[in-house]
């Protein structure tokens, strides 16, 4: 709190904002039991903080600081946090929060309660969940908890439908086209592992695009937007509506990267730079120079940050039974025997992208070396129950055989399939529930007949894996 208010005319007055966001007090209980001593520095310091901002009409916004993970033990630190019951600590600072912010008139907002919530029920089952990586700082997914408190307790309205339709109101050839009502915000980019903890959070609310099809025939469903799949779901739950957040949105990517990189220049900025024992026209002038790539950063978000037009949604059965869960092969790595020595289709074996063309098509070497192999590595021994790969129209690529491994040196075959020449194929391999860590496609053999490519090169659309549900 000292140091926040040391720092609030370089670090915040500076930039003549008109809302502030108060958090502080992880440090300011120095890692031991409260006492009324500690109690009075920290509502003197916060106090005088948001004086200083109420005084200059600045709204201000006070979040309580968050909790720790009393069973860890920091590396700083030569005890756990029970030992001087250091959330009883921050509880007290949560309620001078509130005390500061009813007399100032500023909004208050506890981001505590929900974290401590959502840890204790990770824990069930789980005595490490992560949350709170050292015992004090969030890692990611404690991030979208603390932003989904911070976002809805701010009355943040939740994302629009990308559609909210029919399954007879469904669109093309094979009536799978979704029809999207207009420009929608762009959706938080997150992964698979956040979005769970996001949507037990509420924050999914406010960060993931809606859609919901009504009256579907039983089974799974894939839903794709632009053509990257977004997630599969049951047709019930497609009738109640799902949230997709922005995996599969490039720009949402790009928002992410750029906003990180922001945080890192700003925090350069003030907390690297400028706290330099050796003060002077260098250090201000390198400050400045950071201050200008902030507002450069902002400005390439706020460019890319505009409402997405022309969405293509799609929602196809994948033939898949109910109870599978979401694709396990989704940007794993992959190793092949013959690698592509053109850098072609770099990625596209588990990209999520059935486009048929470079980069998100899947291809082998041309040497006359069959058969060769393509091996994705799902990163730990999990129940697998299905494989689901295809064939782009060109390239000889004939026969595929699919087999599993827990160590990536004995291998059980679970199916083979011979698909057709010139003739985009995609193909579902359905066998009894194993439990493997290394999927694995081989080559064997290849068409005759060039179709477009050297016929020595074997091609693969995408490769897809499955396993129970949960």
């Amino acid at each position: 709190g000292c140091g926040a208010l040391n720092r609030l005319e370089r670090d915040v007055l500076s930039r003549n904002p008109t809302v502030v966001t108060v958090c502080f007090g992880m440090n300011d209980g120095h890692y031991a039991r409260i006492n009324d001593e500690v109690a009075a520095t920290y509502r003197k310091n916060l106090d005088a903080v948001v004086k200083n901002l109420d005084d200059k009409k600045i709204r201000v916004v006070i979040f309580s600081p968050p909790p720790v993970d009393e069973a860890m033990q920091p590396p700083w630190l030569s005890f756990p946090l029970k030992d001087v019951e250091y959330n009883k600590t921050l509880q007290a600072f949560r309620d001078i929060c509130s005390e500061i912010a009813k007399k100032y008139g500023s909004t208050y907002i506890d981001i505590g309660a929900p974290i401590l919530k959502t840890l204790a029920a990770l824990k069930v089952g789980n005595p490490s969940p992560g949350l709170l990586r050292d015992g004090v700082h969030p890692d990611e997914k404690g991030g979208f908890v603390m932003a989904g408190a911070m976002l809805l307790a701010m009355g943040a309205e939740p994302m629009p439908y990308l559609a909210d339709t029919t399954a007879a109101q469904l669109t093309g050839p094979d009536k799978s086209g979704v029809p999207v009502a207009g420009p929608v915000p762009v959706p938080l980019w997150m992964n698979d592992d956040d979005a769970a903890f996001a949507k037990a959070a509420g924050f999914l609310d406010v960060a993931a695009l809606r859609l919901r099809v009504r009256g579907l025939a039983a089974g799974r469903y894939e839903v794709r937007i632009a053509d990257a799949i977004a997630g599969l779901w049951n047709a019930d739950e497609l009738r109640q509506g799902v949230l997709i957040p922005g995996g599969f949105s490039n720009r949402a990517k790009r928002i992410y990267d750029v906003t990180n990189w922001k945080e890192a220049n700003y925090f350069n900025a003030w907390r690297v730079v400028n706290l330099d024992a050796e003060k002077g026209a260098a250090t201000d002038g390198a400050v400045q120079g950071l201050l200008q790539a902030d507002d450069g950063f902002q400005a390439a978000i706020d460019s890319l940050n505009t409402p997405i037009s022309g969405l293509t949604v799609t929602v196809k059965s994948t033939g898949l039974p109910e109870n599978v869960g979401q694709n396990l092969a989704l940007k794993k790595p992959y190793e092949a025997s013959d690698p592509n020595v053109y850098n072609y289709g770099y990625g596209g074996l588990t990209d999520s992208s059935w486009v048929n063309e470079n980069p998100h098509v899947f291809a082998t070497g041309e040497k006359d070396t069959f058969p060769k192999t393509a091996t994705v590595d799902l990163g730990k021994v999990q129940p697998l129950t299905n494989i689901y790969t295809g064939v782009p129209a060109f390239g000889s690529t004939k026969t595929v055989t699919v087999s599993l491994s827990s160590d990536n040196t004995n291998f059980t075959e679970v199916g083979t399939y011979v698909f057709k020449q010139r003739q985009e194929e995609r193909h579902l391999f359905g066998f009894k529930t194993t439990p493997a860590r290394y999927v694995r496609l081989t080559f064997p053999d290849h068409y005759p007949d060039e179709a477009g490519y050297n016929n020595r090169f074997s091609f693969i659309n995408e490769l897809e894996v499955y396993g129970p549900r949960g």
